[in-house]
């Protein structure tokens, strides 16, 4: 046989190639499940053809059941985003005014000259998913 020789995985029509060197690694790599091109199959065989039927029934998850827990995953989540603001707040509550405002300049936000802390922790809290 001449070296190199190419061989295949897949299809005629979709396939891979690993080419041998020499004939151990041909050997190699026929155990390892390489072909000829003209062995391949001309369409690519689907190992999962059949299987579909066989599924268990009972492993499936029912549509309410996972409707409940979607609603449970939007609740935890809308806990979090408050608990986070909550968390935010403790953070910024010894922040000075004049500092939030900076911030806020600094993050192009409008804020009126005589808005109050809260006002300014307010707008500093919903520009921060912003940045």
């Amino acid at each position: 046989m001449q070296y190199p020789k190419m061989l295949y995985k897949g299809s005629q029509a979709k396939y891979t190639y690993e080419i041998a060197q020499h004939e151990a690694h041909e050997d190699e790599l026929r155990e390892r499940g390489w072909i000829g091109f003209y062995d391949l199959p001309e369409q690519s065989e689907n190992q999962y053809t059949g299987e579909a039927h066989s599924i268990d029934s009972a492993a499936l998850v029912p549509v309410e059941q996972f409707d409940a827990l979607a609603l449970k995953v939007a609740e935890l989540e809308q806990e979090n985003a408050e608990l986070s603001k909550k968390l935010r707040i403790k953070e910024l509550e010894d922040t000075s005014a004049d500092d939030l405002k900076a911030l806020l300049t600094e993050r192009n936000i409008q804020f009126g000259a005589r808005d109050s802390k809260a006002v300014l922790l307010n707008l500093v809290i919903e520009s921060d998913g912003s940045e």
